[in-house]
């Protein structure tokens, strides 16, 4: 596949900052994609540049480009990273090559006159395979970084999800929507003070982590419901760790890493959940690992500051024996091609695979086909509050329509 024009432009993205949108086209078809940005970001993620800065680069190989002719985006991909060299993406930018690898599957998609979940299939062979939906997870409560403007206190725990116990993305968004419907009859009950966070949850203002299952699980009693419904966090560790002290410091107390794996045994005691993600700080393979030995087999526990999107950090969290779930973020390694060979490692591995959206986020749905192409069990995407967030969901509401027909 040849492309004929290559284009580029500056976007906000869902936190009013700036991002990057690339519109690539054939002599039939235009595909455009834009890149999203994460707020609450592992030190092992590849290296992002500024919008401006992206843009520049990307014009500055836009002719070179051109001039070449793809097999498939495989090729596409490979040629991209070629171009940078580097393991942290420092020399273009993972941002600048994801969204160029972002428009060229899509582009290649409509050039093949197949459904963009199905190339993916294809390319990461899965094209034999029984196409599914990922289960949803809604992120209702919104702690840690993804505040947004709250000034008040808030919760430490970065994200409070609700998981309906059903692959149809259309009864999931249904059962999201009245949940959050009496959550937030409960919320402006409560509390005087409540904002909507980066991500489409509601604010709460407490400190005590425990308060957001408590609220979860008193609206559940709350309401009918055509499925079970399970809840799970994102704790995001990093964000409370203190790497002088080598604590973890939230609801007024610091914590090692033996006595906050006690803490999570008494909180998952005590409240049943499907996922847990990032309950340790990125490096703390001691106490991933612990709480693994002793819940690995009853609920997902899952790496993303861990792993990154990245290989090398998934191999070592495998021997670790650290996880049984990794998150999957474009953003974080660069390329489309790269998230499909960690995700097929991960599975191949026996792993949980989720496939996820970031704080700031654009109006883009590829992740939606993404997690179907590869068979992703999970899929993120905040609360549904957002256009941004909602996007998504609606896009698999789509492909399930295609995939039952």
């Amino acid at each position: 596949m040849k492309i004929s024009s290559l284009l580029t432009s500056k976007i906000k993205d869902s936190r009013d900052e700036d991002t990057l949108k690339v519109v690539l086209t054939t002599t039939k078809f235009k595909a455009e994609d834009s890149v999203p940005s994460g707020k609450s970001k592992g030190s092992f993620e590849a290296i992002s540049k500024d919008a401006d800065e992206a843009i520049s680069i990307i014009d500055g190989l836009k002719e070179q480009i051109i001039k070449k002719e793809f097999v498939d985006p495989l090729e596409f991909d490979e040629y991209l990273l070629s171009l940078d060299g580097s393991e942290t993406k420092n020399i273009l930018g993972a941002n600048t090559l994801l969204a160029l690898s972002l428009s060229f599957w899509r582009l290649f998609s409509l050039e093949e006159n197949l459904p963009l979940y199905q190339v993916i299939a294809n390319l990461s062979g899965r094209e034999n395979k029984l196409l599914h939906l990922p289960y949803l997870m809604f992120n209702l409560i919104n702690g840690g970084e993804h505040t947004g403007k709250a000034n008040s206190t808030h919760l430490p725990f970065q994200e409070y999800f609700l998981i309906p116990g059903t692959e149809s993305a259309e009864i999931s968004l249904q059962e999201c929507r009245n949940f959050m419907e009496h959550l937030k009859q409960y919320v402006n009950k409560e509390y005087a003070d409540v904002v909507i966070g980066d991500e489409g949850g509601f604010v709460v203002p407490e400190s005590d982590p425990e308060k957001g299952l408590e609220i979860l699980n008193t609206v559940k009693k709350g309401i009918q419901s055509t499925t079970t419904l399970d809840f799970g966090l994102d704790i995001a560790a990093n964000s409370f760790y203190n790497q002088e002290t080598h604590t973890y410091k939230f609801f007024n107390h610091n914590f090692s890493t033996v006595e906050l794996t006690d803490y999570y045994n008494n909180l998952l005691n005590h409240y049943q959940l499907l996922s847990v993600e990032d309950p340790y700080f990125e490096n703390d393979y001691d106490g991933f690992r612990s709480l693994n030995e002793n819940w690995g087999d009853k609920l997902w526990l899952i790496g993303d500051d861990l792993t990154t999107t990245n290989s090398k950090r998934l191999a070592t969290a495998i021997e670790e024996k650290s996880l049984n779930g990794i998150i999957l973020k474009p953003n974080q390694i660069g390329t489309i091609s790269e998230v499909i060979a960690v995700a097929s490692f991960a599975q191949k591995e026996g792993l949980k695979t989720i496939v996820s959206h970031r704080s700031g986020e654009t109006m883009d749905d590829f992740i939606a086909d993404l997690a179907v192409g590869i068979g992703a069990d999970g899929f993120k995407s905040g609360a549904p509050l957002q256009a941004e967030r909602l996007i998504k969901y609606n896009r698999l509401i789509e492909i399930e329509k295609k995939l039952n027909n």
